[in-house]
């Protein structure tokens, strides 16, 4: 009786060996419960402590509307408005001056009451001074009265005056011309035109140069020769007061042997 339980106990406990050794180092793929048990790998591990990446989220561009031609323009002329800086000097007003349609000059007095006055006298595209019509139209383009934003005249000139010139005007004589395929009166006609850059010239120092009216004579295409030229009778320069601008008078050119 006690070897058999003996023998008993013997295969007893080597089923119980044989069966540990299936659990412990027995398949890959052992079972609990029915159920499949996965081994868990390195690759696994690393799975699990990698976060998931998150999506990109596409942002969408915002839409304009096309900028049409009208548009387009009014812009660039307002940018190059913006772009336009004045110094306010007397080149300034002469321009500002002369933008208004009739204008043929503009003298400038700097200071003409004080400080911060700036004086404008006047003459018309004739060389006649300015009608109490081209005073107001060139005082309203500078000085925009109703409408600050297009204001040319700067901020610190307190007053503009604008008035008409008074006109000083000059006799010019001639004797002893020659002339070559070209008729008197077409000369005379060409003198007086050739004039009006003179007298504008002569503002800049208030001085009508004898040497300048003379040069305008005998630079005329065909006029050859002359003998005497003078203005007011002399042949010396013309001072002229600041508001003061010089016109043509009497023109009185005569023939070589036409004298009496």
């Amino acid at each position: 009786m006690k070897d058999k339980y003996n023998d008993d106990e013997f295969n007893d406990k080597d089923f119980d060996e044989e069966e540990d050794d299936q659990l412990i180092g027995g398949d890959k793929e052992d079972t609990i419960d029915g159920e499949a048990e996965e081994v868990e790998t390195e690759d696994d591990q690393q799975q699990v402590h990698e976060k998931p990446k998150k999506k990109q989220r596409k942002t969408r561009e915002p839409e304009y509307e096309e900028e049409n031609d009208e548009d387009y323009y009014e812009r660039i002329h307002a940018e190059f408005q913006d772009s336009q800086f004045y110094v306010a000097n007397d080149a300034d007003y002469i321009k500002w001056a002369k933008e208004v349609p009739g204008i043929g000059d503009c003298i400038v007095e700097p200071a003409v009451e004080g400080p911060g006055t700036v004086g404008l006298i006047l003459v018309d595209s004739n060389g006649q001074p300015a009608s109490s019509t081209l005073v107001t139209a060139v005082y309203n383009h500078i000085v925009s009265p109703n409408d600050r934003s297009k204001r040319l005249l700067p901020t610190g000139s307190s007053k503009l005056i604008v008035k008409s010139a008074t006109v000083k005007t000059v006799d010019f004589a001639c004797t002893g011309l020659v002339l070559d395929g070209v008729g008197l009166d077409d000369v005379i006609s060409t003198f007086k035109t050739e004039m009006m850059a003179v007298y504008s010239a002569a503002k800049e120092t208030n001085i009508l140069r004898y040497n300048s009216a003379r040069t305008v004579l005998s630079t005329i295409t065909g006029v050859s020769d002359f003998i005497d030229f003078t203005m007011d009778g002399k042949r010396e320069n013309i001072h002229l007061s600041s508001s003061e601008y010089a016109d043509t008078g009497n023109v009185t050119f005569t023939l070589e042997g036409a004298e009496t």
